[in-house]
């Protein structure tokens, strides 16, 4: 008897329906390569679309909430998190806001390489004291758009420091409209120490790349963050809406 043992979820409704709890805040659609980079790409698609509407969304519920601070997050590995944590930043930036992007992924940083800007200091070094915060702060090409990279190119594990980085987040707040943090993928610890300084935590599930039992443990996992708003993206989607 042959038993089906590809765990995936190949249809957005089915993520949704794993994570009930987790509002989801955005469904972005497939798109080609080319497309996917906002800050390269002025142009319009129904996926930058969607990336705009997403800004004005959260711009929206910032207004209300005071939310400043965004963790972004995989439900797993190769969610697209980087990628949407760029796009966001840049459609935030277009729509007039002074945004700064901080790289914490220290599993697999790679905000340097979409922005193409040095990753030789940044948060790394901020936290451990080796440079001031304004030594770090890149600007992208992009108009109201900086970078903090991760920094020290280290193969060991960056860890966060609360006694560092509070006053660092807390610095951050009044310089920027909004600070994204891209955070390793929910299955690393290293998230506990980053969502703490969050405002929101938002999870990223991409459509036919995410296992039922990955979203399922991280949505039992970022549910634990009561004080937290909690968001869900979902990538590749082929839904736009879930209004049923």
């Amino acid at each position: 008897i042959f038993e089906n043992t590809d765990s995936h979820l190949y249809v957005a409704r089915d993520i949704r329906a794993m994570v009930p709890h987790i509002p989801v805040i955005a469904a972005l659609p497939r798109a080609s390569r080319k497309q996917l980079q906002l800050p390269k790409n002025r142009t319009t698609s129904e996926y930058l679309e969607a990336v705009r509407m997403l800004a004005a969304h959260i711009q929206l519920a910032g207004q209300k909430s005071k939310q400043r601070v965004l963790v972004l997050t995989g439900a797993g590995s190769r969610q697209g998190t980087s990628l949407t944590v760029a796009n966001l930043g840049s459609a935030l930036a277009e729509q007039g806001r002074n945004v700064l992007i901080v790289d914490g992924n220290g599993r697999n940083p790679s905000m340097h390489r979409i922005f193409q800007l040095s990753n030789e200091v940044g948060l790394v070094d901020i936290v451990s004291g080796k440079v001031d915060m304004k030594d770090v702060i890149q600007k992208t090409e992009q108009e109201n758009l900086s970078l903090i990279a991760l920094g020290s190119e280290s193969a060991e594990p960056f860890s966060i420091r609360d006694s560092s980085t509070e006053p660092l987040i807390k610095l951050l707040r009044q310089k920027f409209d909004f600070v994204l943090l891209d955070a390793p993928a929910l299955s690393f610890a290293d998230i506990s120490s980053l969502a703490q300084f969050a405002d929101e935590i938002i999870m990223v599930a991409r459509r036919s790349h995410i296992k039922r039992d990955s979203l399922k443990s991280a949505g039992e996992f970022i549910s634990k963050f009561t004080d937290k708003q909690l968001g869900l993206i979902i990538n590749e989607s082929e839904v736009r809406s879930f209004s049923s």
